[in-house]
């Protein structure tokens, strides 16, 4: 591929980050710059993925999709009588939801100031664009593969699927962790509703031994872990819905995730401790 085609690749990546950005966020009253920065380091944390992924080719033992897929050793989940689940897809999706939600959180927890985050909303949005950027680098990369391997013909049908639901399916993975994330940011406000993690007392369980963890650092360790376990749980099932061909769902999957994005980003403003 030349330079003029890997230009257009980029600019056809570029549009559904553009159009999502205006209708979510047109009015945001964040600073542009950092969330520029956000956004670039969003598109870094593909680099882990797409090294390792490159690693393949020269160790082809690394490649834990087959290691998990081996594991499964041709066992399926059940879901009543009308759907069966290979483990393999359990498995290998899982882990791939874990490594991305893992490292686009990062680019929230270590690339904004606390300072930035007034509300649970501001951690949606920045976690919205964080998510933003993985998914343009990640179409870039889709697309331009697409291209190489058979030229033109499938590029809009994929480029339709990913501007309409891939870019917008890390959107809101990331928005997911980044509610949990900005719950944790206002622990001792959540702490005084007296608002309980139930979902996680096993975790509470395992970690209260631990002398240093007060009340607080707890609450915030269980928001953050929610958060990812939630988002990765939710970028599975989608996968493997994806990987299953069950399309059906995919409608309203965009519509329910449109009115679930409105409202994280619509949240009640809280001031920072």
């Amino acid at each position: 591929m030349n330079v003029l085609q890997w230009l257009a690749i980029i600019i056809l990546a570029l549009l559904p980050i553009i159009t999502w950005s205006y209708l979510l966020l047109g009015r945001t009253n964040e600073n542009r710059q950092l969330l520029l920065k956000v956004f670039t380091y969003g598109g870094l944390a593909t680099v882990p993925l797409l090294l390792y992924r490159w690693s393949w080719n020269l160790f082809p033992s690394f490649n834990i999709t087959t290691t998990l897929s081996n594991l499964a050793d041709g066992k399926t989940v059940n879901i009543g009588s009308f759907l069966v689940i290979p483990l393999s897809y359990i498995l290998v999706f899982l882990t791939i939801g874990i490594f991305e939600e893992y490292l686009k959180s990062l680019v929230i927890r270590k690339k904004v100031p606390h300072i930035e985050i007034n509300s649970v909303a501001d951690a949606v949005e920045f976690s919205l664009v964080a998510g933003l950027g993985f998914a343009f680098v990640e179409n870039v990369f889709y697309l331009g593969e697409i291209y190489y391997l058979v030229g033109s013909s499938a590029l809009i049908k994929i480029f339709i699927s990913r501007a309409l639901f891939a870019t917008f399916a890390h959107m809101l993975f990331s928005a997911v962790f980044g509610y949990y994330y900005g719950i944790s940011m206002f622990a001792s406000k959540a702490l005084e509703k007296n608002r309980c993690a139930f979902d996680v007392q096993i975790i509470r369980k395992i970690v209260e031994y631990i002398p240093s963890l007060n009340k607080i650092k707890l609450f915030q360790f269980e928001e953050i872990l929610l958060g990812l376990i939630y988002a990765a749980s939710l970028h599975a099932i989608y996968n493997i819905f994806l990987e299953l061909q069950i399309t059906v769902f995919l409608i309203p999957f965009l519509v329910f995730g449109v009115i679930l994005l409105v409202k994280l980003l619509k949240l009640e403003q809280k001031t920072v401790e």
